[in-house]
């Protein structure tokens, strides 16, 4: 794994990150276009010391500017097959805006393994497909980890962007995720709010934990609610409030409430992960009226609820 760090001297003030990524790169180890975009999506870019996925975000003289490159490709996961969208898992669209049902164990987007199929792909499939045409524009403005089910919204038409960018930057758009979660807690609140600072572990390792007061992290903030028990199985409700990475998986293992499933905060079970991001709710950008889409419960989700009794 190669590490780049850049100070964006003042001719680059201004340009795109994607763009003064490909300049600054050049005289270090030349990178494609599309490989600096892959890497953005990939999460292996900081501004400033965090993480930024968006390739058009503005560059200003003297920020700092970070890349993490491995020249060594992933290796394909085996048996990820090109899924097949239908119209069952469409959620809600019109001219501007799609959002999916996206299943478990599919990654959101590109990755540096270009034969790893993703969401996104996936989307346009469905579209091109659906249209005959090929070319299907998609935006993508907020991310589910891979093994996270659930909701996700698209924009179709460029002119969206903005306003679409905007509900989750400014927090408009709220977010809704059912967690089944393991617990020995003797008396879970019905009601609780988490807030504290999330720190990456390593640079090189997508994995994160809950700091302590004299650390310096990323604000996090979760309001969360019991929907049931059993015995030593809860099901919650969360709304992240801010969005950072694994930020309700981190914060629930760190309260004694690892999610069913969940191999990197929790332990190893016969289950995949039992996260779904159950509704989101927003002004639609363009038509101003509520819209709240929800996403029904994949297969899965229903056998483990069975499984620990649930329904």
């Amino acid at each position: 794994m190669k590490h780049f760090e850049f100070i964006i001297p003042e001719e680059l003030n201004g340009t795109r990150l994607d763009q003064g990524l490909f300049h600054l790169m050049q005289a270090k180890m030349p990178l494609s276009k599309s490989v600096i975009r892959k890497l953005l999506v990939a999460g292996a870019v900081y501004l400033n010391k965090s993480r930024v996925r968006i390739a058009s975000k503005t560059l200003r003289t003297g920020a700092k500017v970070e890349l993490y490159y491995n020249e060594k490709k992933e290796k394909p996961i085996s048996g990820l097959k090109a899924i097949q969208l239908s119209q069952t898992d469409i959620l809600y669209e019109d001219e501007n805006l799609i959002a999916v049902n996206k299943p478990s164990g599919l990654p959101m987007a590109p990755t540096l393994d270009e034969a790893r199929y993703h969401l996104v792909k996936a989307v346009q499939d469905f579209l091109n497909k659906r249209s005959g045409q090929s070319g299907a524009y998609l935006g993508v403005h907020h991310r589910l980890d891979a093994d996270t089910s659930g909701v996700v919204l698209f924009t179709k038409a460029e002119d969206a962007n903005a306003g679409v960018a905007q509900l989750f930057q400014e927090h408009l758009a709220v977010k809704v995720y059912h967690a089944l979660c393991h617990t020995k807690t003797a008396d879970l609140p019905n009601e609780w709010a988490i807030r504290n600072q999330l720190l990456r572990i390593h640079p090189k390792k997508n994995k994160y934990r809950v700091g302590n007061d004299s650390e310096e992290g990323s604000f996090a903030y979760t309001e969360c609610r019991l929907l049931a028990r059993i015995g030593e199985v809860a099901l919650l409700e969360a709304r992240p409030i801010t969005g950072r990475t694994h930020q309700i998986r981190v914060q629930l293992a760190a309260m004694g409430l690892p999610i069913v499933g969940d191999v990197i905060y929790g332990k190893k079970d016969n289950s995949r992960l039992m996260l779904h991001a159950r509704r989101l709710s927003f002004p639609h950008p363009l038509k101003k009226q509520e819209i709240t889409i929800e996403a029904p419960f994949d297969a899965g989700w229903i056998a483990t609820l069975d499984r620990f009794g649930f329904r």
